[in-house]
């Protein structure tokens, strides 16, 4: 089981839903791995907002537009809490983005979302690592998602241009039992290449010994998340990429696409598939 998290200190600008979906798009479509897509919010938020449409010229339509029977999180946790969620039927649940290379777990449609310190996480993530080579998690923002975070083998810290939070989380989150026991990457989401709050800065104003990797502000993927059909987007990215066609705007967004999937599986060292076999990722420049 190999499961990465992506986490922010707080709401805002700091993208971990946006990130959990380029990730996992960009390593569906440039590895060979079954790869699992989930999040701990509600239907409809998090990374379903940017990839599940009603619409039929969008990525997914979900039922002919009765999203009631989408399978999902609630379906699954009430398998579990009747002892029947197992192996065999956890893919059962998900939804195919694209056929055996990616799942999606839609979120709940409670009250309440499963609270981090609940023991379904562990079975869930547990049962699904047999069925899955990795799983990518949206966990959200804040402290209250320490328990979650401690399941995964490596947390993605999502941060923005801001002071006030990069403050708080170098100077105090960091320092979390959680944080300091898991390996982490920090990633700075909607870059703007001409603030002051460079990478570079951040780097050594708060002494950040890991690469700080970037994700610049593109417009084009803002408007193709807006318009829910980001598979789409990215995958006509990824054929234009190299071509005439393709801005400088872009070719960097995908290169720094290219860079985060490819540093979050080097980090991991090397996947077990579920063949047996260990596919391991070196990072091309």
């Amino acid at each position: 089981m190999t499961t990465v998290m992506f986490w922010s200190p707080d709401k805002g600008n700091s993208r971990t839903s946006s990130h959990a979906a380029i990730t996992a798009i960009t390593a569906s479509l440039q590895y060979r791995l079954k790869l699992l897509l989930c999040h701990n919010q509600y239907r409809y938020h998090s990374v379903e907002a940017g990839l599940l449409s009603t619409s039929t010229d969008t990525d997914i339509s979900a039922d002919n537009a009765d999203r009631r029977s989408i399978p999902g999180i609630d379906r699954l946790y009430y398998s579990y809490k009747s002892g029947i969620l197992t192996r065999s039927n956890v893919s059962s649940y998900m939804i195919a983005l694209l056929q055996n290379r990616l799942d999606l777990l839609a979120g709940t449609d409670k009250a309440a979302p499963i609270p981090a310190d609940d023991l379904f996480w562990k079975y869930m993530l547990h049962t699904a690592g047999l069925c899955y080579d990795l799983i990518l998690l949206d966990a959200g923002s804040g402290l209250e998602q320490m328990p979650l975070l401690a399941e995964a083998d490596l947390v993605i810290v999502n941060l923005g241009q801001d002071l006030v939070q990069l403050n708080t989380f170098f100077h105090e989150y960091a320092h979390h039992e959680v944080m300091r026991s898991r390996v982490w990457i920090p990633v700075l989401g909607a870059y703007q290449t001409e603030s002051a709050l460079t990478a570079a800065w951040i780097a050594n104003q708060f002494k950040v010994e890991q690469d700080i990797y970037r994700l610049n502000a593109y417009q084009d993927f803002e408007d193709a998340w807006n318009a829910q059909n980001l598979f789409s987007f990215m995958r006509h990215q990824l054929m234009l990429d190299g071509s005439h066609d393709t801005s400088a705007q872009s070719a960097e967004f995908l290169r720094q696409s290219f860079f985060l999937a490819a540093a979050i599986l080097e980090q991991l060292g090397g996947i077990s598939v579920v063949s047996g076999a260990v596919i391991k990722f070196p990072v091309h420049t």
